[in-house]
């Protein structure tokens, strides 16, 4: 945990790290060879990739050349906003998926057995928070968790804010709806649905875990976003 201790092992040699007695250094020593592994079969497939992705990029501008539609430019390193609205979606004949969920479902959905598992030192603030609660929501009966939009999305969007009409941040971006994973090809009205937390259930996460630090940073930029 000493940075100047860490500063020298970045210089020191690959012998003195292997005879270290550190607990991370071990870790690190015992993970090197899957490691480079791991990172020669990253550069195998991105190698094999720049083979085949002019082909993909050809077959996709075609496809939209048929459709008489350009292809979306590549928008890489650059500032992206979406506009969208909240709205659910109907996956299927006969199901329909509201737009907003709560922690009230959370904790019915919960099995015992991954992925539906909860810290239990959530439920005892779920069942004893007040209606006057800023996290409450008295529309909804409980705290707000998540949100689905109709935001076009990609990979790399996870993290993003949501931002409402006012610029007030309401919730964060973080997956896509099974029904929306290929819509890098296509955005679609009826099913293309990006799924956001909802910045209550977020601070009230914070609250419980009692991430001060990050409250903290919150307070201090709120009159800069």
């Amino acid at each position: 945990s000493d940075e100047a201790t860490r500063l020298r092992n970045l210089d020191a040699k690959a012998e003195d790290l292997r005879a270290a007695s550190d607990p991370y250094l071990k870790l690190a020593v015992a993970l090197s060879s899957d490691l480079l592994a791991q990172r020669r079969e990253t550069r195998t497939r991105a190698g094999k990739l720049l083979t085949v992705e002019p082909d993909a990029i050809a077959a996709l501008k075609a496809l939209r050349a048929s459709q008489g539609k350009p292809i979306y430019p590549d928008a890489n390193s650059t500032l992206r906003i979406a506009f969208a609205e909240v709205k659910g979606y109907s996956p299927k004949e006969g199901l329909v998926a509201t737009p907003r969920t709560t922690l009230t479902g959370l904790f019915d959905k919960v099995t015992g057995e991954d992925p539906f598992v909860l810290p239990e030192r959530l439920r005892p603030a779920f069942e004893n928070i007040s209606p006057k609660s800023p996290y409450f929501v008295p529309a909804l009966g409980s705290v707000p968790a998540c949100f689905l939009t109709n935001g076009d999305t990609t990979g790399g969007n996870s993290g993003s804010p949501t931002l409402n009409g006012q610029g007030e941040l309401v919730g964060l971006n973080f997956d896509r709806v099974w029904e929306n994973v290929a819509g890098d090809f296509g955005w679609n009205a009826d099913r293309s649905r990006n799924v956001n937390v909802d910045i209550r259930f977020a601070l009230f996460l914070m609250k419980i875990e009692k991430a001060d630090a990050l409250l903290e940073e919150i307070l201090r930029t709120k009159g800069t976003l």
